[in-house]
């Protein structure tokens, strides 16, 4: 069954209409930008940090995440008629808040609006827009050396146990070599805490958790604390921000102790003052460079590869350093991400995830719905090796369709080696380039129905699992498609396991579809996905691109 519509007539208006109007209590250079694009585009470029939040800037007496800012505006175009100006900073884009976001970021948002765009700006002045220029330019080299200008060096060098009627261990911190104070862990948490608080935009690294090897602190041997004290010396160097470093948070959580004696030159009569007995740790302090973490990343056909990665670093960053580890460039470089081993399904991980505190296998592969477009890597020989495996994967778990002739061909094109033929082949198919979701529970076609949901560049399909896998269908082939041209809506619900897809039939009523998966958000993500995408292609079909054809070549305008 295939659920169908036919194409409503557009409105059509004399002439486009445009608003603009400021936020009432605030900032009154914020305002309202809403465009409604023309066959031309929008006429503006966008410029901006490619790393994720970053030190927060005074801008006109008010602090902010790096932003991204309109760097030209077509004075003929849409976006001019409507108020954009060159520099508007870009605080928001159809009402998702984009400060601290990467330039990819809001460049996908701009695209994914469709025809009408909706941008709240904050507007400076010529020599504001040139400082801050220059700051936001450098803040990605500032954000790899961690710490601003190199000015303060901040260190947990070592640990010891404070006996009293309940012993702890306090961790020793240095500020320029210099012993400065010591600190519970559960001071670390604090501080953290109260820094996410008031730094909500910068990517703090996570702290060691609270238990380590299962064991609770009271319980955590000499081993045990030395590497909470290395977890802690890489989380203590966010302080050396300038704008987190000169924050009263800081400096209160810096402030020098009075009651305890220095670490390093601790006497009897001083750990007697103290009213209890001070035992110091006697493992030399480490002077050898920090070692970077790496994770251990599985490829399409099972090949493990190691790629480096800090705890605080995002997955976009992650994707970013596999891609060039591996040899991917241009198209191929953005056509594959980091997935996530869960219950035997691969889900996709979000982009401000944290690679380096996941406990799960995570994996690298296609993330591209749209076949068409995938051809762009075949000139990557390290690509198509990526995507002939994970044909070759699917193929072996029954996902595609074979039709009569294509089996022999496959396993003909195996034997060669011809991995150009072979994918050729596969991309042929129904079920490639899609995602096929585990058993869950679905209204259609009654309560409680158990199906297989699967997303695909053209349709939703909700299939009903047959008896012979434990349902109630009668065969493989009782399954129903949704094109995405009926569907209007797709929304998680608040218990977040539930997502409602509401569609228009063929007489033109709304009908709804709830769908209760564990996967609910990353069904979201997909659906997401296929509209950023088949905005992208209506985008290259009106635009000067449309001969290239590239998804990830096109123009921001």
């Amino acid at each position: 069954a295939t659920h169908t519509q036919a194409a409503a007539a557009p409105s059509v208006r004399s002439s486009n209409y445009f608003v603009v109007y400021s936020m009432e209590d605030e900032d009154p250079n914020i305002h309202i930008v809403d465009i409604k694009r023309e066959n031309t585009g929008y006429g503006f470029n966008i410029k901006g940090t490619t790393q994720e939040g970053g030190v927060l800037q005074a801008i006109n007496g008010r602090l902010y995440a790096p932003l991204q800012y309109v760097s030209a505006v077509d004075e003929n175009g849409t976006s001019y008629q409507a108020g954009l100006r060159k520099f508007d900073r870009i605080l928001a884009v159809n009402g998702t808040d984009v400060q601290g976001a990467t330039h990819a970021r809001v460049v996908e948002l701009v695209l994914a609006a469709g025809g009408h765009l909706v941008l709240r700006v904050l507007s400076v002045e010529p020599a504001e827009a040139l400082r801050l220029q220059r700051l936001e330019e450098s803040y990605d080299e500032d954000k790899r050396k961690v710490k601003s200008g190199g000015k303060v060096e901040i260190e947990v060098r070592s640990f010891r146990s404070v006996e009293s009627a309940n012993p702890y261990t306090v961790f020793n911190i240095y500020v320029d070599g210099q012993f400065r104070c010591s600190r519970r862990y559960s001071e670390f948490v604090g501080l953290h805490k109260a820094l996410r608080e008031r730094f909500r935009w910068f990517n703090f690294p996570p702290l060691p958790p609270k238990k380590l090897n299962g064991l609770r602190s009271t319980a955590l041997g000499p081993k045990d604390l030395e590497e909470r004290r290395r977890g802690l010396d890489e989380y203590i160097k966010t302080l050396t921000v300038e704008d987190i470093f000169k924050s009263d948070i800081t400096k209160n959580f810096l402030k020098e102790d009075s009651d305890l004696p220095a670490p390093a030159t601790p006497s009897s009569n001083e750990a007697a003052s103290a009213g209890r007995t001070v035992r110091l740790n006697t493992a030399p302090v480490q002077s050898a460079p920090a070692i970077i973490p790496k994770l251990r990343v599985r490829l399409p056909g099972g090949k493990m590869v190691s790629v480096q990665c800090r705890p605080e670093e995002s997955t976009t960053t992650v994707e970013e350093r596999l891609a060039a580890q591996l040899g991917l460039k241009g198209f191929a470089a953005n056509a594959f991400g980091l997935f996530e081993e869960y219950k035997d399904f691969e889900r996709k991980l979000d982009a401000r995830t944290k690679p380096g505190s996941s406990t799960t296998q995570l994996i690298y592969q296609r993330w591209l719905f749209t076949k068409g477009q995938e051809q762009f890597a075949d000139d990557c020989a390290p690509a198509l090796d990526l995507i002939y495996q994970q044909a070759l994967d699917s193929v072996a778990k029954s996902e595609l369709k074979l039709v009569p002739g294509a089996e022999a061909k496959l396993e003909s094109f195996a034997k060669e080696g011809d991995k150009l033929k072979y994918v050729k082949i596969a991309r042929k198919l129904d079920g490639y380039a899609c995602v096929r979701f585990p058993p869950c529970k679905c209204d259609y076609p009654a309560e409680n129905t158990v199906v297989k949901v699967t997303v695909g560049i053209k349709t939703l399909v909700v299939r009903v699992v047959p008896k012979t896998e434990g349902g109630e269908g009668g065969s493989d082939d009782d399954a129903t498609e949704w094109p995405w041209d009926v569907v209007k809506s797709f929304t998680l619900q608040p218990d977040s396991s539930t997502v409602v897809v509401k569609y228009t039939t063929e007489d033109d009523s709304e009908e709804t579809l709830n769908i209760t998966t564990e996967h609910a958000e990353y069904l979201i993500t997909c659906m997401e996905r296929v509209k950023l995408e088949k905005e992208w292609a209506k985008t290259l079909l009106e635009g000067e691109e449309r001969e290239s054809g590239n998804f990830f070549e096109m123009k921001t305008t």
